[in-house]
């Protein structure tokens, strides 16, 4: 089986990563990071030598705005403490937008400074200090294979009779069809060999869904 990469464009919108392969021969895409945005896959890593924090240390939110697009950026937070010895700080809810992890590079009582901020962020937003034990820079397709394969073995572990063939299919019927209004010659959808089901050489058929595909792997038991 062959695994394109995805992304997602500064608005959101699922697109092909440009450092993807394409052709007739793609089965399907799995999500990876964007070079352009520098979004990536969240993984873990050894511990301390992420860019994330993890289990949080220490929770307090903002006492002030900050303006992102800002370098060399003061955080001054409400809980009035002495950072120190940790490295990175998470601005924002956990999976909300505009959530950045910043690098830290001094700290005072109340005052964080960090390297700089991406977004606007407002006051009473959460600030989450902790030790680094995850990255959010994993890409290529060395993350899109992978995530390939762990939702292939959450078929195999719901249903251990499927064959490859079977996989094959599960993995193909139920990935959602993505970017319909890519224009381009090459990556657009449009039907296989006379056939009603749409095919893109960006995307094959499609971006894998891992809980359509469990679904479908019960079915056939």
């Amino acid at each position: 089986m062959v695994v394109a990469a995805s992304t997602v464009n500064s608005t959101n919108d699922e697109i092909r990563a440009q450092y993807s392969n394409y052709g007739s021969h793609i089965d399907f895409c799995a999500p990876s990071d964007n070079l352009v945005t520098g979004r990536g896959i969240t993984c873990a890593s050894r511990s301390g030598e992420g860019n994330l924090p993890g289990n949080p240390d220490i929770q307090t939110s903002l006492e002030s705005p900050v303006s992102g697009g800002t370098r060399g950026t003061p955080l001054h937070v409400i809980d009035g403490l002495n950072h120190e010895g940790y490295k990175y700080v998470l601005i924002g809810g956990p999976g909300e937008n505009g959530t950045e992890s910043q690098e830290i590079l001094s700290t005072s009582p109340g005052v964080i400074n960090v390297s700089g901020v991406n977004n606007n962020h407002v006051t009473g937003t959460l600030v989450t200090i902790g030790v680094a034990d995850y990255l959010n820079t994993f890409g290529g397709t060395s993350s899109a294979a992978a995530l390939a394969a762990g939702i292939a073995a959450l078929c195999l572990s719901m249903n251990p009779g499927l064959c490859l063939f079977d996989l094959r299919d599960i993995l193909r019927t139920t990935a959602d069809k993505i970017d319909l209004g890519n224009s381009d010659p090459i990556g657009s959808w449009g039907s296989t060999s006379g056939g009603s089901e749409l095919f893109s050489q960006f995307y094959g058929w499609g971006r894998l869904n891992a809980g359509s595909a469990v679904i479908e792997a019960e079915s056939r038991l």
